[in-house]
């Protein structure tokens, strides 16, 4: 079994395109590096215009970043276009909590290029609308926690008009470990399992329905994070550092009626929090270039 952490990576910049050498990653055996991926999660914000075009924007501790990440984030940010955000009618400028998931992807003789492979902006007071109330932790399962695997399994909720959970599923498992395929099945497979049987007994507050408006459910995503704290490596990438990974596939939710509602991706979400499906801004234009 292959393990890596983002702390024992070395990444050296070549030049001015972002390409990127890791020798953690070239150490690894080619099948286990083949389904690696090495990824950093950015937030900010970002305010635009009345039009749906970029006004500003602002990364959060960029001098945390290594530099060709900000680089490409203020390379593409300035392109970007969303639809625009109406108020009774009237085009209005917004304010959104921008999270990007930037990836590094191989090129050939040990070399890596950035992109933003994903990305959320969710409005600044989503938070006020839904937020969880019980929460039972998941039980770590007890055969991954043996195999020292850890990993983050994004659940996707529907919460009734109570706010109580009416369907659960796991969307996406991605672990900090690799195996054989049948063992990482196993691990993501265990870790669904407790994620969704905690889930099924939390309470979220959501909002009261408007005067003459039939009640409604809400479908919101849910990181569960699972995390074994290593000796000087804590038990996750700190902020503006790498972390390798094996995304695991994106899953058919038998439940939902229109899988576009998730065109986004689910792993460009930070570990933490509540985030509603169809709240914050929907990007109309590419998100990046390499």
């Amino acid at each position: 079994m292959k393990r890596w952490s983002s702390c024992a990576m070395l990444w050296v910049v070549l030049g001015g395109a972002g390409a990127l050498s890791n020798t953690a990653i070239a150490a690894e055996s080619a099948s286990a590096a083949g389904r690696a991926e090495a990824s950093m999660l950015v937030t900010g914000s970002v305010t635009l215009a009345p039009d749906g075009t970029v006004r500003s924007y602002s990364i959060y501790r960029r001098e945390a970043l290594p530099k060709p990440v900000a680089e490409l984030i203020d390379k593409n940010a300035p392109a970007w276009r969303f639809e625009r955000v109406r108020v009774q009618g009237q085009a209005v400028a917004a304010v959104a909590n921008m999270s990007l998931r930037v990836l590094a992807t191989p090129i050939g003789n040990d070399q890596y290029a950035l992109r933003i492979r994903g990305a959320h902006f969710g409005k600044q007071d989503q938070g006020k609308g839904i937020r969880r109330l019980g929460f039972t932790r998941p039980i770590y399962p007890q055969s991954v926690l043996q195999a020292r695997v850890g990993g983050t399994v994004y659940l996707l909720i529907k919460l009734d008009d109570q706010g109580r959970v009416a369907e659960v599923a796991a969307e996406q498992t991605d672990l900090d470990a690799a195996g054989p395929d049948r063992s990482m099945d196993r691990w993501r497979s265990a870790l669904e399992r407790s994620s969704i049987a905690a889930a099924r007994s939390w309470k979220f507050t959501v909002p009261a329905p408007s005067a003459g408006r039939p009640r409604e459910m809400h479908l919101v995503r849910v990181p569960v994070r699972y995390a074994l704290r290593r000796p000087g490596l804590g038990s996750q990438p700190r902020y503006g550092q790498w972390d390798i990974y094996i995304p695991g596939p994106r899953q058919i939710v038998p439940w939902l009626n229109d899988p576009t509602m998730l065109s986004d991706s689910a792993d460009a979400l930070p570990d933490d929090g509540v985030f509603p499906i169809g709240s914050g801004l929907h990007l109309t234009s590419p998100l990046s270039g390499a």
